[in-house]
């Protein structure tokens, strides 16, 4: 689950809730963090809960960092394990009105994405795209297609992917009325 809070047209932060399930054994999760709008910006990533980052976070080669977020213990084959962390952009650029979510582990059953934009600038039009059998997103679903989903009052909205592949991407995707 990963929970993306907009000010304005900003993004803020991004919160990410994991349950994993260890295939082999491992002690730590690589966290990938960039801005949508800014490869440059200084993110950063920090543990929220039941994890610690290593230092330093790296910085990635086309912008973004990665961070190692070290578990309480190694994990064994088929043992599962909750974390949190916490994506904080550091950025004054407006985003590029996408969520995007990589697939990278074997395989993951259920991703929620949610956003929480600012009630000042909700979207005039949002849908979600799975990459692989839509156009990644980019081309604008008819009116009341599935693909469409409503933002609340308040400016909440998710959506559930289920049985994600490694390697595809997922999100949400939408318009701003100027």
């Amino acid at each position: 689950m990963c929970c993306i809070q907009l000010e304005g047209m900003r993004g803020v932060r991004c919160v990410s809730y994991r349950w994993l399930t260890a295939h082999a054994p491992v002690d730590h999760y690589e966290a990938v963090g960039w801005y949508y709008n800014h490869p440059d910006a200084p993110v950063e990533v920090m543990p929220l809960a039941n994890c610690t980052r290593e230092e330093p976070q790296r910085e990635l080669p086309q912008g973004g960092v990665v961070a190692n977020l070290k578990f309480s213990h190694e994990l064994r084959a088929g043992e599962q394990y909750f974390f949190a962390y916490v994506t904080k952009f550091n950025s004054d650029q407006p985003c590029r009105p996408t969520i995007l979510w990589e697939v990278r582990e074997v395989e993951m059953r259920h991703l929620t994405v949610r956003a929480q934009f600012d009630v000042r600038a909700l979207p005039s039009r949002l849908w979600y795209f799975d990459i692989g059998t839509q156009s990644e997103g980019w081309k604008l679903p008819d009116e009341g297609a599935p693909e469409c989903l409503q933002v609340s009052s308040n400016g909440y909205v998710d959506h559930l992917f289920e049985r994600c592949e490694r390697g595809r991407m997922y999100g949400l995707k939408w318009e701003w009325s100027h």
